[in-house]
């Protein structure tokens, strides 16, 4: 069943956002998060009343665009995060991926941090992949051993 998340989630979420990526807070203010299992989705707030008119009669397997594949965790989806957001809105935690490392990405092949020649990385976490100025998604980076492992859920089933 999807339940709109309060205030306090809402506001975690976007510090999350803005620590991690440094997304502007602001850009969250015409979006409602809802919650289902461990995913949280992201629907605009103009559709509210449709929304929880649908949700009521808990009917629905899935709407709007999954951020987080796993919220528990902070397991953020790499689809989502990509038809989300723009390249030039992520200020920290991201790769620039070169062609091959786009293909490596998405052959789900680890990608070793120091290949990258334009990063700008900051801990041990998500960080997102921008290949041609477009996201292709989330990667695990791992600071200890200096590799990034792709998101891609089709291929890590046991993230969920």
């Amino acid at each position: 069943m999807f339940i709109i998340c309060d205030n306090k989630n809402q506001e975690k979420i976007r510090n999350y956002f803005l620590s991690r990526f440094g997304i502007e807070k602001i850009f969250f203010e015409k979006y409602l998060f809802y919650k289902k299992n461990k995913s949280l989705f992201i629907i605009t707030k103009e559709r509210k009343e449709q929304i929880n008119k649908i949700i009521s009669k808990n009917q629905i397997r899935s709407m709007g665009i999954e951020l987080f594949c796993n919220l528990k965790e902070t397991i953020p989806s790499s689809i989502g995060i990509s038809a989300i957001f723009k390249a030039d809105q992520i200020k920290t935690n991201y790769l620039i991926l070169d062609r091959k490392q786009a293909i490596d990405f998405f052959e789900n092949k680890e990608i070793n941090i120091n290949d990258i020649s334009k990063k700008q990385v900051l801990s041990s976490g998500y960080v997102i992949g921008i290949h041609n100025q477009k996201i292709i998604g989330t990667l695990y980076f791992d600071k200890e051993k200096n590799i990034c492992k792709p998101n891609i859920s089709f291929e890590n089933n046991n993230i969920k």
